[in-house]
């Protein structure tokens, strides 16, 4: 499905989340995501998802680092990052950043705030848990995907319903 199609088929302005993991194709991703939100009109989501943390960090001489205190300041870093970046493709953007699943983070995130496309990076070749993570997010989701390789461009690809993985 191209972007024109999209806009058409929605009719006006649309609402674009770009999956971003804190790696180079971020750029990418978010440029692809904010050129759909000029050309329709629409609104921008940059969700970044970040690994639970369990256990404190321990240094010698010094209290602990509890797990909420190192989320925190992991979270207060990736906002600056995300905000860097929403300056760098100027577009009006919502940053969120959350913690746990990304495939959950994104359906949760589609559903809750009525987005219609999301756009991601392609993972690299041979990394088999993003492929898997990659089939969990169509089965998860009921929007469209473009997956966005930084030398290729982007790479639309339809909603499939793909049985879960476990």
């Amino acid at each position: 499905m191209k972007e024109e199609q999209v806009k058409s088929d929605l009719g006006g302005g649309i609402t674009v989340l770009a999956l971003l993991e804190g790696n180079p194709s971020d750029l990418a991703v978010a440029e692809q995501a904010a050129d759909l939100v000029r050309r329709s009109g629409g609104q921008l989501l940059l969700l970044r998802t970040l690994p639970v943390i369990h256990e404190s960090l321990h240094r010698a001489g010094a209290p602990p680092i509890e797990p909420w205190q190192q989320m925190e300041a992991k979270a207060a870093h990736a906002r600056r990052g995300l905000r860097a970046l929403k300056k760098k493709v100027g577009v009006k953007a919502r940053v969120l950043v959350e913690f746990g699943n990304r495939v959950e983070s994104v359906a949760q995130a589609t559903a809750g705030q009525e987005v219609d496309l999301v756009v991601a990076a392609v993972p690299k070749p041979r990394r088999l848990p993003w492929l898997k993570r990659d089939f969990r997010l169509l089965a998860g989701i009921s929007v469209p995907i473009t997956m966005v390789s930084p030398k290729a461009g982007p790479s639309p690809v339809a909603h499939l319903p793909v049985p879960p993985l476990n």
